[in-house]
C-alpha cells in the first residue's frame, strides 16, 4: 500500500515537472515573436530604434517639458496624501509643494517612510501644528 502511494506521488510529480517545462517553453515561444496584429499596427521601417530612444531623450534633457504654467493657483488647503512616498504619491506632494502649498499643509502618510530627501526635511517628532 504505502508503495503504491509512493509510486504515485513520483508519478504526480513526473507530471507536474512535465506540465511546467511545456507551459515554460510554450510561453517563452509566444513571447519570442510579435503578434500578426501588433505587426500589422506597427511595420518594421516605423518602429522605434535605440537612436530613436537616445535622440528623444537628449532633446528632453536640453529643453525639458514644463508644466508649471498648467498648475492651478495654491488654494491654502491641508492634504493628506496617502502612499505619499510611492512614485505617485511622491508626484502629486512634489507638484503641491510647486504650485506654492506650504510644506505644512502637507501629510505624506504611507506604510513605508519617504526615500526621496526632499521629503525627509523638518520636524518629525514635532510636526507644525495645522488647527483642524
Amino acid at each position: 500500500m504505502a508503495y503504491a502511494v509512493a509510486l504515485y506521488a513520483v508519478v504526480a510529480a513526473f507530471i507536474s515537472a512535465l506540465l511546467l517545462v511545456a507551459y515554460i517553453s510554450i510561453n517563452d515561444a509566444a513571447l519570442g515573436r510579435i503578434p500578426t496584429r501588433v505587426a500589422e499596427a506597427a511595420p518594421a521601417n516605423k518602429r522605434w530604434r535605440t537612436a530613436d530612444f537616445e535622440e528623444v531623450s537628449k532633446r528632453l534633457d536640453e529643453n525639458p517639458i514644463r508644466i508649471e504654467d498648467a498648475l492651478p493657483p495654491k488654494t491654502g488647503r491641508r492634504y493628506i496624501v496617502v502612499g505619499g512616498a510611492g512614485f505617485l504619491g511622491g508626484w502629486i506632494v512634489q507638484h503641491l509643494l510647486k504650485r506654492g502649498e506650504p510644506p505644512s499643509n502637507i501629510r505624506i502618510v504611507d506604510l513605508r517612510p519617504p526615500t526621496r530627501l526632499d521629503f525627509q526635511s523638518g520636524h518629525r517628532e514635532k510636526p507644525p501644528r495645522i488647527g483642524l
